[in-house]
């Protein structure tokens, strides 16, 4: 387990995302917004654990680089929280969206949607805060240490909540609700 596992907790309403109720993060890249993104990350992307914390992990990481004890002996290891790593890898999503096949007339409803999903997964990062550890290793003695994903991660069982959520199913009735016209859908899910 993480060595931040038991940190407080708190509740947090999430932004609507769409009309006025759009976030900073939303905008379009600039260097403004950018620097947002990446205050959500800076100066925690990497992080030392005693060597005691490294030992507890389920995941062997590396020394880190020249911080070592009067006896030569390791002092901290590297690591990283990933959702830290996962929040990098949201904004280079915001920076760069993967282009689509999609209708000109669409383009509008498009990136607005566009900015709403990555708005909605970044505060559901950022609420959820994955403390798993990732494990930085070397792949070879002449290469440095880089950071991995593939980590034990302590998780819910998604099967589990899609089973939950699938016996309570509306998907049907919300459907049959747009095409009838009671729900006014402009874009779609």
């Amino acid at each position: 387990t993480a060595p931040i596992r038991n940190k407080q907790q708190e509740i947090k309403k999430f932004s609507f995302g769409f009309g006025d109720q759009i976030t900073e993060y939303q905008h379009d890249p600039s260097p403004q917004v950018d620097k947002l993104w990446k205050d959500l990350y800076r100066d925690t992307t990497i992080v030392k654990l005693t060597p005691t914390e490294a030992s507890l992990l389920p995941n062997k990481t590396h020394p880190f680089f020249r911080d070592r004890n009067p006896d030569g002996s390791t002092k901290s290891y590297i690591a990283t929280l990933a959702v830290f790593h996962q929040i990098h890898c949201l904004r280079i999503l915001h920076l760069h969206p993967p282009p689509r096949k999609v209708p000109p007339k669409y383009w509008p409803l498009r990136q607005t949607h566009l900015n709403h999903c990555v708005n909605a997964t970044r505060e559901a990062l950022m609420f959820q805060a994955d403390t798993s550890v990732m494990a930085w290793k070397s792949h070879g003695k002449k290469s440095p240490p880089v950071v991995h994903s593939d980590v034990l991660h302590q998780c819910r069982d998604f099967n589990a909540v899609k089973a939950w959520a699938k016996e309570r199913s509306g998907v049907e009735q919300f459907e049959e609700a747009v095409v009838l016209g009671l729900v006014r859908s402009e874009e779609g899910i």
